[in-house]
């Protein structure tokens, strides 16, 4: 008798290629989320290199419950002596050489020099040194304050995170790359008859 068949590996290959094209089209989200974080990063890393933007990692709990450890700060540009008692700003003091976010409680300003005295809220006294600062020196104030990005921020910083994830990107370019799989050929498939009409099967 005469029948109608279809090869076995015809399922094989279109279960092949649907599970490519889904590999692919997560890929393709993949690569489309990482291409707007790094348009993000991209952006950020041009505002800090032009001092339009300054992020800080908040590493005590001295400004809480306003400002907590582990935030993430971004900061726009001032000039000292606009600032005034009560702003929170970030400055770095004599003594230690990294930014410090508290509260102004005080601005001194002279002819040619600016000394501010900060606190901060979780603090019971003052700063133990004064910022002292040329007029025109820039001081940042916090614009946006992202609960728990510090955290985040220095996780994804770390190299044991950082390479696997250039390597994942890389993978994922490579993937993109590659050509989709051919179509099965048309030695392995038949067109399907009409409902109704069928072959005669000869004895």
């Amino acid at each position: 008798m005469d029948a109608e068949h279809f090869p076995a590996s015809l399922s094989t290959c279109e279960n092949r290629e649907i599970v490519m094209r889904l590999v692919r089209s997560l890929a393709n989200a993949a690569l489309l989320f990482l291409g707007v974080v790094g348009l993000c990063a991209g952006t950020l890393w041009v505002a800090h290199y032009f001092r339009l933007v300054q992020p800080l990692i908040v590493v005590s709990g001295s400004m809480s419950p306003q400002i907590n450890t582990g935030d993430l700060i971004f900061a726009l540009p001032k000039h000292v002596e606009d600032l005034k008692a009560g702003d929170i700003a970030s400055l770095v003091g004599l003594q230690k050489q990294e930014y410090v976010t508290h509260r102004v409680t005080s601005v001194d300003v002279s002819d040619d020099s600016v000394i501010v005295q900060m606190k901060g809220d979780a603090n019971a006294v003052e700063d133990p040194f004064p910022y002292v600062y040329e007029r025109g020196d820039i001081a940042w104030t916090p614009a946006l304050t992202v609960s728990g990005g510090g955290y985040v921020a220095a996780y994804l910083l770390r190299p044991q995170v950082l390479v696997p994830a250039m390597v994942g990107i890389f993978a994922l370019l490579l993937l993109g790359l590659f050509p989709s799989e051919s179509q099965p050929s048309k030695a392995t498939t038949r067109k399907m008859p009409p409902a109704g009409h069928h072959k005669k099967a000869t004895a």
